[in-house]
C-alpha cells in the first residue's frame, strides 16, 4: 500500500501501456524515479505498447542520471 493508501497503484500503465515510472524517466525526474523503484509491485522492465521500457527511455533522452 503506497503512501498509507490502497488506491494508489504506482505501476498502472496509462492507455498506451507507460507506467509513472516510464513518465518520469522520460522526463529525467530523478526523485520521482527513486521512490517508484523502492516501491514493491513498480516493475522498470514492463514495456510499453510500443516495447519501450523505462530503462531505456532515459538513454533514449539523453537525462541517464534518473536510470
Amino acid at each position: 500500500m503506497p503512501f498509507g493508501r490502497d488506491d494508489i497503484e504506482p505501476d498502472k500503465p496509462d492507455k498506451n501501456g507507460r507506467t509513472p515510472l516510464r513518465r518520469a524517466a522520460k522526463k529525467g525526474r530523478e526523485g520521482v524515479v527513486k521512490i517508484l523503484l523502492g516501491l514493491e509491485g513498480v516493475n522498470p522492465d514492463k514495456p510499453d505498447n510500443g516495447g519501450q521500457t523505462a530503462l531505456l527511455q532515459p538513454q533514449e533522452s539523453a537525462t541517464p542520471r534518473a536510470t
